[in-house]
């Protein structure tokens, strides 16, 4: 589910500058995962989340092993902007089982336009303690 004129795709212009929080679900929670997405989609349609207008979309992926839900935003470059909406995006889900001490991790897009390639950096915002944020390479 994506903003009306948003494609779910870094090469939209919208997308192109931003990134997005990804969650993964293993499948033993997949009764939970419904009550995820379900409340999810109502706090972007329903514009609760505090940088809502940074939000472009909302994505599930069902895998052999497990589950994704990825939460698109257009500001990869805004890490005070991306930590709230990961902080918010990760209660959220916590509110259904999501595992608190589970990973969440933020994809930024980084294109390389003079040699017309692009790549993917990936960045994860381990919540330690209490919304206390370390930046690492994703494994």
């Amino acid at each position: 589910m994506f903003r009306q004129g948003v494609k779910p795709t870094y090469e939209d212009k919208v997308n192109a500058a931003g990134g997005k929080w990804v969650a993964e679900i293993p499948k033993q929670q997949e009764r939970a995962l419904n009550n995820m997405w379900l409340n999810l989609m109502m706090a972007i349609v329903g514009e609760t989340f505090s940088d809502g207008s940074d939000i472009t979309g909302a994505v599930f992926q069902a895998k052999h092993r497990k589950m994704k839900i990825s939460l698109w935003t257009k500001t990869g470059s805004d890490l005070q902007l991306q930590k709230r909406i990961g902080t918010e995006f990760k209660s959220l889900l916590t509110k259904f089982d999501y595992k608190p001490n589970s990973k969440v991790g933020y994809q930024v897009v980084c294109k390389f336009v003079t040699l017309h390639l692009s790549a993917t950096l990936t960045f994860c915002l381990g919540f330690v303690a209490q919304n206390e944020y370390r930046e690492a390479p994703c494994s």
